[in-house]
C-alpha cells in the first residue's frame, strides 16, 4: 500500500497544494491543510485506490474543503493570498497589485482561477472537480477574469 499511496500523493499534491493556498493564503495554514486532507486520504485509500484519478481528485478537493472550512471555524479572521501563490513577476509592485486582485475575488473565483491558471485544467476537467457544468466553469472564469482586469487596469 505504501508504493501505491506514494504514487497517490505525488499524482495529486501539487493539485491540493495549490488549492489549499488560495483557501487560506498562508503557506503555514496551506501545508497544515494538506497533511490533514493527505491523511484523510491515507486512511479512506483502500476505497479511493479503486477509483480513476478524476473522482480521485474530486475526494481530496471536497476532502480539503471540509478541512479549510473547519480551520476558519477555528480562526475565521485569517485569509490573505500569499505572493508565493502568484506567478513569478518582475516588479515587486505589480505583485502586490495581483495578490489585491486576487484577494478582492470569491473563494470560488479564486479556485476557478487557480485550477484553470495555475494547475492547467480546461472548463470540462474544472466543472468535474467542483461538479459544475462546463458552461457554467466558462462563465464563471470569465467573470473573474473581468474583474481582475478591472482591478489591474492601470498595468495596461
Amino acid at each position: 500500500m505504501d508504493d501505491a499511496f506514494d504514487r497517490f500523493y505525488q499524482r495529486h499534491l501539487s493539485l491540493i497544494r495549490a488549492m489549499a493556498l488560495a483557501r487560506t493564503g498562508a503557506a503555514d495554514r496551506a501545508d497544515d491543510l494538506v497533511q490533514e486532507t493527505m491523511l484523510r486520504a491515507w486512511r479512506a485509500f483502500d476505497s479511493l485506490r479503486e477509483r480513476d484519478d478524476a473522482a480521485q481528485r474530486a475526494w481530496l478537493l471536497v476532502a480539503l474543503r471540509h478541512r479549510a472550512i473547519e480551520a476558519w471555524r477555528k480562526a475565521p479572521d485569517e485569509g490573505e493570498l500569499p505572493l508565493a501563490l502568484c506567478a513569478p513577476l518582475p516588479d515587486t509592485a505589480l505583485r502586490i497589485d495581483v495578490l489585491r486582485a486576487l484577494q478582492a475575488l470569491t473563494e470560488q473565483e479564486r479556485e476557478l482561477i487557480v485550477l484553470r491558471y495555475f494547475e492547467g485544467c480546461d472548463s470540462t476537467e474544472i466543472g468535474q472537480l467542483l461538479s459544475l457544468p462546463a458552461g457554467t466553469v466558462r462563465r464563471r472564469l470569465g467573470e473573474a477574469r473581468q474583474k481582475l482586469e478591472r482591478a489591474l487596469e492601470g498595468w495596461k
